[in-house]
C-alpha cells in the first residue's frame, strides 16, 4: 500500500506485544481482509493489495510530501492460493532494499540505529543484498 495504513503487525497476541502468547489465531488475517487497523483505523478495500515494485515506488512519490514513511510489509506462509489466475505463495526471499529519498525522519530513528538509509544499507550488507536509494 503506498500510504501508512496503521496496520496491527502483533494483533491476536497478548498485550500486542511481538513476542506475546497468541490469543486469537485468526485476528492477523481477519484484520487483512477487513482492513481493521491500529486505533480504529480503516484501510479501505482491506490490506491485500497487489502492486508491483515500481507501482508502489510510483505512488509512494505522489505521497511523499505529505507522509514522510512507509513500509513493506510482507507476510506469507508457502502453498497458500490467494488469487484466482495466480500461482500459490511461494517461500519469501528478499532481493533487494530500496530507500526512497528524500526522508524525512526528524532524528526520530538517528536516537538508535541512525538514519533510515544508513539501516537499510546494513542491513543489506549483513544479508548480502542489493541496495539503492531511489
Amino acid at each position: 500500500h503506498p500510504t501508512d495504513v496503521w496496520f496491527p503487525n502483533h494483533i491476536g497476541r497478548e498485550n500486542d506485544y511481538a513476542a506475546g502468547r497468541i490469543i486469537d489465531a485468526s485476528a492477523l488475517s481477519r484484520a487483512i481482509f477487513r482492513g481493521e487497523g491500529k486505533e480504529d483505523y480503516h484501510c479501505e478495500g482491506g490490506y491485500q493489495r497487489l502492486l508491483t515494485p515500481q507501482a508502489l515506488l510510483s505512488e509512494d512519490k505522489k505521497t511523499r510530501s505529505i507522509e514522510s514513511h512507509n513500509e513493506v510489509l510482507i507476510i506469507g506462509r508457502p502453498g497458500v492460493k490467494l488469487y484466482a489466475g495466480l500461482p500459490a505463495t511461494q517461500r519469501i526471499r528478499v532481493r533487494k532494499i530500496v530507500v526512497a529519498e528524500p526522508t524525512e525522519s526528524n532524528g526520530m530513528y538517528d536516537y538508535y540505529a541512525g538514519s533510515p538509509e544508513t539501516v537499510a544499507a546494513k542491513v543489506a550488507e549483513i544479508n548480502e543484498l542489493e541496495y539503492e536509494i531511489v
